[in-house]
């Protein structure tokens, strides 16, 4: 794909905080970018699941989706990580279908690397979204991943201009937007602040 790179599971990470979110470290295939993006705990381990070729005793919403997708004759063709704004990262899912048709929709990346590792399709990132969030490879082995997402991506949505009342809001209103990445991102920070 032009301007894109592969990317692999470099790893998840346990954030090992209270608000169960988890790191997932994705990495350039021929290069030494990093992007952490912050996922819920059910999709680490839907993930990890997918990693180590293991099933669940019952469908995932994952699995449940690919079985689908076979079901109707629809093959997943790859995914794209295409944006990055405000903490947050985009992602498209590209398929067709047996007569040949293309389409695209719209996804979490948790979710997109899940399904990806199901059809065993590659998972690309386009050059802005690495060069705009990823991380160097040694920054991410001098440094705790969860320190340099918090750095990283706090610097970009820029919380030393609320004060606490104004994170206290925005945290409501992205959790009831299902912003789940960035109300983890607010939480840290108000968290962060209590402990200072």
């Amino acid at each position: 794909m032009k301007n894109c790179s592969e990317l692999i599971i470099f790893r998840v990470v346990d954030s090992q905080r209270q608000n169960m979110t988890s790191i997932l470290v994705l990495k350039e295939l021929d290069g030494d970018r990093h992007l952490p993006v912050f996922i819920g705990e059910n999709e680490a381990k839907a993930i990890i699941l997918a990693l180590e070729d293991a099933k669940a005793m019952r469908p995932l919403t994952h699995d449940l989706f690919v079985n689908f997708m076979y079901a109707v004759h629809c093959s997943l063709r790859y995914v794209l990580i295409y944006r990055f704004f405000d903490s947050v990262y985009f992602a498209r899912l590209y398929f067709s279908d047996e007569k040949g048709n293309e389409f695209s929709t719209e996804s979490r990346v948790s979710d997109a690397v899940a399904i990806a590792l199901r059809c065993k399709v590659a998972v690309f990132a386009n050059e802005e979204v690495l060069d705009k969030a990823g991380v160097s490879g040694s920054q991410l082995r001098n440094e705790d991943p969860k320190d340099v997402v918090s750095q990283e991506q706090g610097e970009e949505v820029g919380f030393s201009e609320y004060d606490e009342g104004e994170l206290e809001e925005m945290l409501r209103e992205t959790v009831e937007n299902e912003e789940f990445e960035k109300s983890s991102l607010i939480r840290d920070e108000i968290n962060r602040r209590k402990n200072v």
